[in-house]
């Protein structure tokens, strides 16, 4: 859900795992679906990605990256000051202008980088507002367990269902460490870019 209080912003983001498109229990090549409702996830034109590094290392500090990789997990995203432990202050480091085919616009993109390392993530700016960005200059994450309702919708909608008679090899089952070349080849694709704050409130489904 999103809210806006007085300047203060809080959204949320829901990340599903996709088990279509690889089943690697490798959290850096494991694919997620993505989006603030339902709508979005099942959106045909929007690809699943893999994690920023942003998410992953929130994803191993909060110790969820077992349950990321099973299910999902919901990521919660404040413009004010968060005190607790489970988030993590990122800072601006750039903005940029993201070129979309088909759209009026050209949306703002910025980086995020986390104050105590270099995990970073990107964020666009989805802001009807055009005169400037609603992007801040800080922002605060935390991951939680994914939502009970969006675990339902998704397994209501067969979201885990692998159909198609997918042919599994040796190394989805082993753990043959970082220099798979599957790897490698999945690092080189981007990652999922976070939403930027609401222009007004909205509830997954």
């Amino acid at each position: 859900m999103g809210t806006n209080t007085i300047g203060n912003q809080n959204w949320k983001l829901t990340l599903i795992r996709d088990y279509t498109v690889s089943q690697k229990n490798v959290i850096e090549v494991a694919m997620f679906a993505y989006g603030r409702t339902a709508s979005e996830l099942e959106d045909e034109t929007r690809e699943s990605a893999h994690l920023p590094t942003g998410l992953i290392h929130l994803l191993d500090r909060s110790k969820l990256t077992s349950e990321a990789l099973e299910s999902g997990f919901t990521t919660e995203i404040s413009t004010s000051n968060q005190n607790g432990e489970d988030w993590h202050c990122f800072t601006r480091t750039a903005l940029a202008v993201k070129t979309l085919p088909g759209i009026p616009f050209q949306p703002t993109r910025a980086f995020y980088v986390i104050e105590d390392g270099e995990q970073f993530f990107e964020m666009i700016d989805l802001s009807s507002r055009r005169h400037e960005t609603s992007l801040p200059l800080k922002i605060w994450l935390r991951v939680i367990e994914i939502e009970v309702d969006a675990l339902a919708w998704a397994i209501d909608s067969d979201f885990y269902s692998c159909d198609g008679g997918h042919q599994a090899t040796l190394d989805t089952w082993i753990d043959l460490g970082p220099h798979v070349s599957n790897c490698q080849n999945f690092s080189k694709m981007p990652p999922l870019p976070l939403p930027g704050p609401p222009d007004e409130e909205y509830t997954f489904r």
